[in-house]
């Protein structure tokens, strides 16, 4: 059999169970704000980044993970919500000038996890 032919018998059931080609992702990001620039503005804005330590997870009860679709990533996250205050406990708020930013959950639908967001800085008109 020929990598075509593999090809052929694989990739159409590859589309049935996977929409758009992407995963629903829960991962937990260490949000902070970004500051635009002068030449923005003077704008800020949310960014994050993925968090690898498996500790944090614990606490959330479930690792990042991925699903086939939006309902079943939704019940994971609603479990994940819970114990999320667990984290953020005594952090300061995110638009305080002490803070070291907010944890939160994130649902992407995207082929991998993403590591970081936004990919791109917004552009200000």
């Amino acid at each position: 059999m020929s990598t075509n032919d593999l090809d052929q018998l694989c990739i159409p059931a590859l589309h049935d169970q996977i929409p758009d080609q992407a995963l629903y992702w829960i991962g937990l990001y260490l949000v902070v704000l970004d500051y635009g620039g002068p030449e923005e503005g003077g704008h800020w804005y949310p960014s994050g980044g993925l968090e690898t330590d498996p500790a944090l997870y614990r606490l959330l009860g479930h690792p990042p993970s991925a699903f086939f679709s939006d309902d079943e990533a939704s019940t994971v996250l609603a479990d994940m919500e819970a114990n999320l205050p667990l984290l953020n406990a005594g952090r300061p708020p995110l638009h305080a000038s002490t803070s070291k930013g907010l944890y939160e959950l994130h649902v992407m639908h995207a082929p991998t996890l993403p590591r970081a967001f936004p990919d791109v800085g917004p552009r200000y008109a």
